[in-house]
């Protein structure tokens, strides 16, 4: 599979940090845009820390609180310094405009997840094909397309309605006896007698 040097790079993008505390160039604030521009949303990340590890959370640069944040994004500027952002300050808090930030980045990480599972697909296609040739000279399947050929014939109702039930399972009333009452009636009946 051929891929444009935009996708490669997709593909070579790790959009979940485990621990941006680690990245080089983290500033302490955001600075305000007429000093630096935002370049993009660079990743997102979740530190999976309970209250009891809050020393692990994250200091978020929008309000400055040291570990404040378990989810959040980090921030990459024009000048190639990064800043971490707490998700409910993204959304709330914040003076600068990080919808549509946070709308490429989302859009290039599921750009990169598609590209992944073609390339995965792409990959395994030619054991897949082999398969699919293997199953259709299958005598168990050869035999269950009869079966299902005369069904449709003999049967034509029950062929629709088992064809039209997502689980193979046709659902509907049924008559139930109830044979402790038929007993029952049975007896008054033998004492009317």
């Amino acid at each position: 599979m051929r891929v444009s040097s935009a996708d490669a790079a997709l593909l070579g993008t790790v959009f979940q940090i485990a621990d941006p505390s680690r990245l080089r160039n983290l500033r302490t604030c955001i600075p305000a845009s007429s000093v630096v521009e935002i370049d993009k949303v660079e990743g997102a990340y979740e530190v999976l820390a309970g209250r009891a590890e809050r020393h692990r959370w994250i200091r978020c640069c929008e309000c400055g609180t040291d570990r404040n944040h378990k989810h959040g994004f980090v921030l990459r500027f024009a000048d190639g310094t990064r800043a971490t952002v707490g998700r409910d300050c993204a959304r709330d808090e914040h003076s600068l405009d990080f919808e549509g930030y946070l709308a490429a980045f989302k859009d290039r990480r599921n750009r990169a997840r598609r590209l992944r599972q073609l390339a995965a697909a792409v990959a395994i296609a030619p054991e897949t094909a082999r398969h699919l040739r293997a199953l259709r000279d299958d005598p168990a399947v050869l035999a269950a397309l009869r079966i299902g050929r005369n069904l449709e014939t003999r049967l034509p109702d029950l062929f629709r309605r088992l064809a039209a039930s997502p689980d193979g399972v046709i659902h509907g009333p049924a008559t139930v006896r109830d044979l402790v009452q038929e007993g029952l009636r049975d007896e008054r009946l033998d004492r009317k007698l």
